[in-house]
């Protein structure tokens, strides 16, 4: 089972430069660009562990949301690779192909009451 801890910092502005209270913040949302939303933590919180992920890449992002509705842009991606707790096994190698060419298999015999074949004399 692997988990993502994540941590970041809390913007202290805005987008135009004015002060952001922490106080002004209510949420900030975590983002997995496989899982889509992940998680919400209270401000000041600065860190979040993921549940457990499944194999493959994700790439996180968090989000700011104040107490207006207003949302920030997306922070910086971090990004993570989760590989199989046992690799896969290494593939067969050294693998040939021939062809075998099988003897035909002799006549069939003809029933013991068929008639003797035309070359055969008569009697015996």
């Amino acid at each position: 089972m692997t988990k993502a801890l994540l941590k970041w910092v809390d913007p202290t502005t805005r987008v135009d430069g004015s002060a952001l209270a922490s106080s002004d913040i209510s949420s900030i949302t975590i983002h997995d660009d496989t899982d889509g939303l992940v998680g919400s933590v209270l401000p000041g919180v600065q860190t979040f562990t993921t549940s457990t992920l499944s194999v493959g890449d994700h790439s996180f992002y968090a989000i700011a949301h104040d107490t207006s509705g207003h949302s920030s842009g997306r922070s910086n991606v971090a990004s993570v690779t989760v590989t199989p707790t046992l690799a896969n096994p290494a593939a067969p190698s050294g693998l040939t192909a021939e062809l075998v060419e099988e003897p035909l298999p002799p006549p069939a015999a003809p029933p013991s009451d068929a008639p003797p074949p035309a070359d055969t004399p008569a009697g015996g």
